[in-house]
């Protein structure tokens, strides 16, 4: 099953940098088969932000997939107090691009791109 898997930076209120705001966000995608599995990924992915987090900080920016998000800081872990994340399964099948290019499915089925 897939899930994304959003990661929440909370800033130290007296180290916050002036604009910041008080939570920062970074978005994973995961797929695992089991919730064993999906912990294992989560604590995995969690290790990427020992030294802080890349985020934006415009999440709109994101929105739009056809254009790069050159929007981002790195945010140091000595201005984090803590990290959380939240799980959402995504329904549906994620598409998936092979090393040749080629998208598709994990249950077989190309895509077609008009």
């Amino acid at each position: 099953m897939d899930y994304l898997v959003r990661f929440f930076g909370h800033l130290d209120k007296f180290r916050r940098p002036a604009g910041f705001p008080d939570v920062v966000s970074d978005d994973v995608f995961v797929r695992v088969n089991n919730a064993q599995d999906l912990v294992q990924a989560i604590n995995n992915e969690s290790k990427k932000y020992l030294f802080g987090m890349s985020v934006t900080l415009n999440p709109q920016a994101m929105l739009d997939t056809q254009k790069a998000d050159t929007n981002r800081v790195f945010v140091y872990s000595s201005i984090l107090t803590h990290i959380t994340f939240s799980i959402k399964p995504l329904q549906g099948e994620v598409p998936m691009v092979a090393d040749d290019g080629r998208v598709y499915l994990n249950s077989g089925k190309d895509i077609v791109i008009h």
